[in-house]
């Protein structure tokens, strides 16, 4: 089973320079039982109309849901050689452990957004668990999207994400799931169902012996 959440119209400001950061969180009653693959998408606006443009960079991201953790965003572009990262101005993609266009830390090797403009397309999670403040593109990637797979969906979804350098603010414009995995049985369900149906009429005997 396949299941899309849209969650439009979030405009969740990110605090500028603040690891404090923004939280959203979104409850789900899902008849997913049991996740098998999660994609994730994002949408993050930088500056319209103003200079210098917001810094891709400066953004931290994680998702949580029950057990699961997963790395999103960490301070995309930053290495050894620019401790910055990269200064393109906001994200739109989606995020997928399977994506063709790989790890989204090192975007640019493969896609350079026009001057002003959001990066698009879908990319892997950055994945690193890493201290943002520490991160760089050497460091193992771990936090990946599976870490959900096997939970049930139903639950709150808590996104995570932080601007960790001064200068110009980011702005949580949506985001998104798609979940698959299994639901119960039919056979399953109709037993549950007339289990509880036994349990309430004991209870019922019980009481009126």
């Amino acid at each position: 089973m396949v299941e899309t959440h849209d969650f439009n119209a979030v405009n969740l400001d990110i605090p500028d320079g603040n690891p404090t950061g923004a939280v959203n969180v979104q409850t789900l009653i899902s008849a997913i039982i049991q996740i098998t693959d999660v994609e994730v998408r994002v949408q993050i606006s930088g500056t319209q109309d103003a200079q210098p443009l917001a810094f891709n960079g400066d953004i931290y991201a994680y998702l949580t849901h029950g057990t699961g953790f997963s790395v999103l965003l960490n301070r995309t572009g930053r290495t050894v050689a620019a401790s910055f990262g990269y200064p393109d101005n906001g994200f739109n993609i989606t995020l997928d452990d399977a994506a063709p266009n790989g790890d989204v830390h090192l975007y640019r090797i493969v896609s350079t957004p026009a001057a002003g403009s959001p990066l698009l397309g879908v990319w892997a999670p950055d994945a690193r668990a890493t201290d943002p403040n520490l991160v760089l593109e050497t460091d193992p990637r771990t936090a990946f999207l599976s870490t959900f797979n096997g939970l049930g969906a139903s639950g709150g979804w808590t996104l995570f994400l932080a601007d960790l350098s001064t200068g110009e603010q980011h702005r949580l414009t949506s985001w998104g799931l798609t979940l698959t995995g299994n639901i119960p049985e039919p056979g399953t369900t109709a037993l549950l169902a007339a289990g509880g149906v036994f349990l309430v009429g004991a209870r019922r005997r019980t009481r009126t012996s």
